[in-house]
């Protein structure tokens, strides 16, 4: 058995101007500019930045352990906390914090505190 493959030079890389690419045709990936007068590097330029906000900061004391976390991860912290011991169970609290993301072990008897700085 043999096969007889023939070779085909390409000519362009890119296919002509308003014609679709054909399947297996070879495209080349050029990005534009974006520092092009009018572009996106350009209108971003424009505009002003502003910092963003600062979220204060809450410490939550648990387990024998104290967290620094921001107000919106302390109050999620604290309405699952609230929903476990309202139902009686257990069950692992996420937390994300200054240090990392720890899940905390949670009971009806599990002391903790959210105190504001």
């Amino acid at each position: 058995m043999s096969v007889v493959v023939q070779r085909h030079e390409v000519q362009s890389l890119e296919p002509s101007p308003g014609r679709a690419a054909k399947r297996g045709e070879l495209l080349v990936y050029r990005p534009r500019r974006e520092d092009a007068v009018g572009g996106p590097a350009a209108e971003a330029a424009d505009i002003p930045e502003k910092p963003p906000a600062v979220e204060p900061l809450v410490l939550i004391r648990c387990c024998g352990r104290d967290f620094l976390a921001r107000e919106s991860m302390a109050t999620i912290f604290l309405r699952r906390a609230q929903e476990l011991i309202e139902a009686g169970a257990t069950g692992l609290v996420p937390l994300l914090h200054s240090g990392g993301v720890d899940l905390l072990s949670m009971s009806p008897s599990t002391p903790f505190a959210v105190v504001s700085e």
